[in-house]
């Protein structure tokens, strides 16, 4: 079936789904990226990277429960001690199959729906999540899955993806190999099976990189958040792209 498209000021304006049927954020996180060893501890401005990342999808409008699904390694433990002391959930579990991880995750905490998030993205704006939400919802007709990655319009780092505990379930059953580590990638690839809806930006921002996965990564997004903590405090989207000079 055709994927449906939906813009970001449209999405913005859906009715949110009620608590009861709110998805479970599960951000998925690990200290030993490949990259950057332990970047999602690093610090970034005044917080760690996954303190960005938590209390930005906790200002997200829709979203129920935020779980932090890490893995069994020993290394992993700091990310544990992290979700304690924030009192965030913690779900622990296999290293390298990290679907695997997120059905497990799902399964233990009861959820009706899941959001997915990656550690990596500690920028992305509340109401790009929430209009993601929306989007899914459907006015109380949900979608299999929910995302603006299908075809990207919004700068890599702003990446929200929706989907049925069903959906989770029958990717567990068909992805193999490489897509247990990318979670939606054989979804992403062959869309059609699914009832699937993208969200889209105004113009096209894909080309812009407000995520970590290097130290130049790192550097920069150091420089972006000074600069746009200084405009506001609660950044968003348009206040990020106005300081990569993209108006906005």
């Amino acid at each position: 079936m055709a994927v449906s498209r939906i813009s970001y000021e449209i999405a913005r304006q859906l009715p949110l789904p009620p608590e009861e049927m709110r998805p479970t954020a599960i951000i998925q996180a690990r200290m030993g990226s490949e990259r950057l060893p332990g970047k999602v501890l690093m610090q970034l401005g005044e917080k760690q990277v996954l303190e960005h990342l938590v209390d930005r999808v906790s200002r997200a409008e829709g979203v129920g429960r935020i779980l932090i699904a890490t893995t069994d390694l020993e290394p992993d433990n700091a990310i544990a001690a992290f979700a304690t002391a924030r009192g965030v959930g913690l779900f622990r579990g296999d290293s390298s199959d990290v679907l695997l991880r997120y059905v497990e995750a799902a399964s233990a905490d009861s959820s009706p729906a899941v959001l997915r998030i990656t550690g990596d993205c500690p920028l992305i704006d509340p109401a790009v999540i929430s209009a993601v939400v929306g989007a899914w919802w459907n006015n109380g007709d949900p979608y299999d899955y929910g995302g603006n990655t299908l075809e990207r319009t919004f700068p890599d780092g702003m990446d929200a993806e929706v989907m049925t505990l069903e959906t989770l379930g029958r990717l567990d059953k068909q992805s193999v190999g490489i897509d247990r580590e990318h979670v939606t990638s054989s979804l992403i690839r062959d869309p059609e099976p699914f009832r699937c809806i993208n969200i889209e930006y105004s113009r096209y921002l894909a080309d812009i990189r407000m995520t970590i996965d290097t130290d130049d990564d790192l550097a920069k997004l150091r420089w972006v958040v000074r600069e746009a903590a200084a405009r506001n405090p609660g950044f968003t989207l348009n206040d990020l792209l106005v300081v990569e000079g993209y108006g906005g």
